[in-house]
């Protein structure tokens, strides 16, 4: 069986000038519930990140990219769907893996990549890391210089249930 709901990200007093995009999500990585989270995006929102510094000086700058304020409602409304952490940061994941992969120069602001619709490893990564944070966890970013990669760690409250085995 297959429940289908729908959660926005503002309210609809602000979707005249904006950018929407829909996730489709699971309650579990397998699981069978079905929820389609809208998000829109407010285009001045979407100025406001674009007039900011793209500059970056070293790799530790990266960490400026991570807003956990600017996407507290996405946070919010995956709250309404996940109880455990595990399933709240997969939940993350399933939206991150839906943006298209591109590799992108500059660096960007995860709304900027939100709305671009693309990013590399990156700004998937501090779009990833903003909504964890702004969930109430503990996220790091880990970059790996000698391959110009970037992922993110995060602290569970349990070991996972639905890790991969090596």
């Amino acid at each position: 069986i297959t429940v289908l709901l729908v959660l926005s990200y503002l309210p609809s007093c602000c979707f005249s000038e904006g950018y929407s995009y829909s996730y489709e999500l699971l309650d579990k990585p397998n699981g069978l519930m079905h929820y389609r989270l809208n998000v829109t995006v407010q285009q001045s929102l979407y100025e406001y990140y674009g007039e900011k510094s793209h500059k970056l000086n070293s790799e530790n700058d990266f960490a400026k990219f991570v807003t956990p304020y600017s996407l507290k409602p996405i946070a919010d409304n995956l709250w309404k769907i996940y109880a455990d952490d595990e399933d709240f940061v997969n939940g993350v994941l399933m939206i991150v893996h839906q943006i298209p992969y591109e590799v992108t120069e500059p660096a960007k602001y995860p709304v900027e990549t939100i709305v671009e619709n693309n990013g590399d490893c990156d700004l998937l990564s501090c779009i990833a890391a903003s909504i964890i944070k702004a969930g109430g966890f503990d996220a790091v970013l880990l970059y790996y210089e000698s391959q110009t990669h970037m992922n993110i760690g995060v602290s569970l409250s349990h070991v996972p249930y639905d890790a991969r085995e090596q």
